[in-house]
């Protein structure tokens, strides 16, 4: 949500609809609360070499 009054003066000068713009940056917010989220949860930056290999695998003998 940088340049968030920037953006809606555009929006509002170029004649589009303000609910789309809106509804636009609330996604773009809640997108970035729900990514802070998972990285709090997971407890790792993803991409992070922190979170590899986690899972241990068994390998099964057929």
């Amino acid at each position: 949500m940088e340049y968030f009054t920037t953006e809606l003066i555009k929006t509002i000068t170029k004649g589009d609809d303000i609910k789309d713009f809106f509804r636009l940056q609330i996604e773009l917010a809640i997108n970035q609360i729900l990514k802070n989220e998972l990285t709090v949860f997971l407890d790792y930056e993803r991409y992070d070499p922190i979170g590899y290999n986690l899972r241990k695998f068994s390998k099964r003998l057929l």
